[in-house]
């Protein structure tokens, strides 16, 4: 169907971890709390509404999940939330938090991928299966 199409939509924010179990490769981020600037893209997959021509209001998606993302991790100590936050930890929660508020603003779209890049060079992928 033509009509069915995916749309990203980027967003960020600034937290503190310090990993709490260790392995031969990363000493450096269990020896001390260091922070990240951590960087995402949702995928939401919908029909073009024929009244917008849009599969949703970017507006809207920003408004109803970026800002509750924010809420729950921008300038926060990970360590607060999980007891090993490492990105895949993260983007579980992450998954699980845009699902919630999907549901629960009745928003007529699906989930379907989520990235999150740690930093530069190292990002995890969460793809619906």
């Amino acid at each position: 169907m033509r009509d069915i199409l995916t749309v990203g939509i980027n967003g960020s924010f600034e937290a503190a971890h310090k990993l709490n179990v260790e392995t031969p490769y990363n000493k450096k981020c269990t020896e001390s709390l260091h922070g990240h600037h951590f960087k995402y893209t949702i995928y939401l997959q919908g029909k073009i509404k024929a009244d917008t021509g849009m599969v949703i209001d970017f507006g809207e998606v920003k408004e109803l999940i970026i800002k509750e993302l924010e809420f729950l991790y921008d300038h926060k100590n990970l360590n607060n939330i999980f007891f090993n936050p490492t990105a895949e930890i993260l983007i579980l929660s992450i998954v699980n938090r845009v699902e919630n508020l999907i549901d629960f603003n009745n928003l007529d779209i699906t989930l379907t991928k989520v990235e999150l890049s740690e930093t530069e060079n190292n990002k995890v992928i969460w793809e619906r299966s």
